[in-house]
């Protein structure tokens, strides 16, 4: 089963101000909930996709984040994978990759080219081998 979540907008405002976004923007909000601790604890992998020129810094997923960071230093990410979906921004990937390290999750790169292209091919290739190995991890 797939939960789909989505982190809070910085700037929601702002971001509501474009027509041709407002109608997109306020569905994505009502259905796709922010990630809670629960879905993080009962997920088998935690696979993000930031979006390029983005940091774990940011405003947007800094408490996302801290949550993983204090989860894994609880012991409750144990066991669990994790991955970046590949955007053409790979400092962006290379960074959050250690974010996601550092919270204990097991990091699922990319094995070929193809599963590491930018691409909706290339995530839906890398996403099944996340999923194979999280089903074999213990």
């Amino acid at each position: 089963m797939i939960r789909l979540r989505r982190l809070p907008d910085a700037n929601g405002q702002q971001s509501l101000s474009d027509p041709d976004h407002r109608d997109t923007l306020e569905r994505m909000r009502k259905e796709y909930v922010s990630p809670a601790e629960g879905d993080l604890r009962g997920a088998d992998a935690i696979v993000i996709a930031p979006t390029p020129g983005c940091d774990p810094s940011s405003m947007e997923w800094r408490p996302f984040l801290d949550l993983l960071r204090s989860l894994g230093a609880a012991g409750a990410l144990t066991g669990k994978v994790g991955a970046v979906v590949r955007n053409r921004d790979a400092a962006v990937v290379e960074r959050f990759e250690r974010a996601l390290r550092e919270s204990g999750l097991t990091i699922v790169a990319p094995a070929s080219a193809s599963e590491a292209d930018p691409t909706p091919q290339g995530a839906t290739a890398h996403g099944r081998r996340v999923a194979a190995m999280a089903r074999t991890a213990p």
